[in-house]
């Protein structure tokens, strides 16, 4: 399992970091150009959505650990039983092993449902959090329009661009 999680971050890593810097830097100048002090407010907003999804993402990560020790106490009572099946079955002991193994699988799924817990909370939160800027960007265009300091074209411009510029930031986030 390790070393899936391994060859997955040395095969896309790389690759997801710069294609995501590089659009976040492209839409950043693209969406400046569009209206400045809009961009600025989103470009301000992205430390809010940093601080929560790392506060979120430690709690994912304490829980998805306590799924591979489990997975790797499991794996230990399995092997101990298969290297011991012999005096186990000498003694028919197969009932306690039964015990053990089932004792040892409830603790992983225990544990996995608090991981897939985390995960779920962790991605309605980030998403949660991308669409209050969503909302932010909405309201702040709305007063600058009624105040006539931008357009609506340069609005609706603003408003269908604004992902271009939260996709790589939510990605890097995941990733």
């Amino acid at each position: 399992n390790d070393l899936m999680d391994i060859s997955e971050l040395a095969h896309h890593g790389p690759e997801s970091v710069i294609i995501c810097t590089f659009s976040i830097i492209a839409s950043f100048i693209y969406l400046a150009t569009i209206n400045i002090y809009l961009t600025l407010i989103i470009f301000l907003c992205v430390p809010v959505l940093i601080i929560i999804a790392a506060s979120l993402r430690t709690k994912m990560l304490n829980a998805f650990m306590q799924t591979r020790r489990s997975l790797g106490e499991i794996n230990a009572s399995i092997e101990s039983s298969i290297s011991g099946i012999r005096v186990t079955k000498a003694f028919t002991n197969a009932e306690k092993e039964q015990e053990k193994f089932e004792k040892g699988n409830s603790l992983f799924v225990n544990a996995r449902k608090t991981a897939y817990f985390s995960m779920g909370i962790f991605h309605s939160g980030t998403s949660f959090i991308t669409d209050v800027f969503n909302v932010i960007v909405l309201i702040a265009g709305g007063l600058f329009l009624y105040r006539g300091s931008i357009t609506f074209a340069d609005y609706s411009a603003f408003i269908v661009s604004i992902n271009l510029f939260l996709n790589p930031v939510t990605t890097l986030i995941n990733f």
